[in-house]
């Protein structure tokens, strides 16, 4: 039996173990364009973010597929919320926080906080916003389209002019049942698929 000395690793015998690095490496960057690839923007994100982590703090397999599903919804949501906001010409930048509630405009605070459920367009109720001009009518009517959109409704927004004009070509075309009545079951629509429609000038909201 022969016996060899164990001998220190050199330079050379060091650099041998690079390639392995470098070919760990390529496949993280092929597993985030795979993901892009598949239009899986948020859980490539979360994927990148997992990796620039010290080794001893990344999450592990089970925390990672987690974070990263909970990403990808997270980014859905909120592309879908971009989308439908730019989709809903809204007149006013308005939101529900800067509404004013007071005594004199006849409108509370419950009432305001009743509304920004926007549980009325599951129930297929129509909304009318009554007052004198330069009250905030439109203001109301598009913070609560905004609403409306991040709670994942799609919102369209007319002048009262484009809305009789919008009625009218729906009677000659033969699609006013639609325009009025999207579906016989309101309530059993997803959200998206849901449309509330903001008429100004004459402040309804459906």
């Amino acid at each position: 039996m022969r016996m060899y000395e164990e001998q220190p690793l050199t330079n050379k015998q060091t650099i041998t173990y690079q390639p392995f690095k470098i070919i760990l490496i390529m496949n993280n960057q092929e597993t985030i364009d795979h993901l892009e690839g598949l239009k899986l923007k948020g859980m490539a994100q979360a994927f990148k973010a997992s990796l620039n982590l010290p080794v001893q703090e990344r999450p592990t397999a089970e925390q990672l597929v987690g974070k990263m599903a909970e990403a990808e919804l997270f980014y859905r949501n909120q592309r879908r919320t971009e989308m439908y906001l730019k989709t809903s010409k809204l007149r006013y930048n308005a939101v529900m926080e800067e509404v004013i509630c007071s005594a004199e405009r006849n409108f509370t605070k419950d009432q305001l906080l009743a509304l920004s459920d926007c549980s009325f367009i599951n129930k297929a109720e129509n909304l009318l916003i009554e007052g004198k001009t330069g009250c905030g009518k439109s203001y109301l009517a598009c913070a609560l389209g905004r609403q409306a959109c991040y709670l994942g409704y799609r919102v369209e927004y007319f002048s009262m002019n484009k809305f009789v004009e919008k009625i009218t070509l729906s009677k000659i075309d033969g699609t006013l049942l639609k325009v009025s009545k999207p579906s016989a079951n309101p309530v059993s629509q997803t959200p998206s698929e849901k449309v509330s429609e903001v008429s100004d000038n004459f402040g309804s909201f459906s």
